[in-house]
């Protein structure tokens, strides 16, 4: 629940900011970049802020409610999916310039592959490591994601 609030979010992040990055660009090229760095640092910091204060809940208060221990060991895992908008937002930027720049097949390549990647690394992960093998193949894959763009 909380990745798809989440991704709720930067999916309007990236509704409102798309026109105006792509206005800015085509004005004046260096105003588009300073835009999209502009608002994509304040992104960074409000998603570390929530998620870190989501992870810290969770180490303050987890003891406070009881509930069952198998629920305790899913919560306990999930703490660790919170820091992953952050990475997604990291591709925001980067997405919205390819799209800019009408690089739709290099963005369905990236995706394509992406999926497959996730598919072998999180079977062959899960299978040796169980949900914290799916926890590091979904980071691993984002990971590569923002970096090859």
């Amino acid at each position: 629940m909380i990745i798809t609030v989440f991704r709720s979010y930067l999916g309007v992040f990236f509704n409102v900011s798309y026109p105006r990055y792509c206005y800015l660009l085509q004005e004046k090229w260096s105003e588009g970049i300073r835009y999209i760095r502009k608002i994509t640092g304040f992104n960074i910091l409000f998603l570390g802020f929530v998620t870190t204060l989501l992870f810290l809940l969770y180490i303050v208060g987890i003891d406070y409610f009881n509930i069952e221990t198998s629920l305790k060991e899913g919560l306990s895992l999930s703490k660790y999916l919170c820091f992953l908008p952050i990475i997604i937002a990291l591709n925001i930027p980067y997405y919205q310039t390819l799209l800019y720049f009408h690089k739709t097949k290099t963005l369905v390549n990236f995706s394509l592959f992406g999926a497959m990647a996730m598919f072998v690394l999180g079977t062959l992960l899960t299978w040796k490591f169980h949900l914290e093998g799916t926890i590091v193949s979904i980071y691993i894959v984002e990971m590569f994601i923002t970096l090859a763009m």
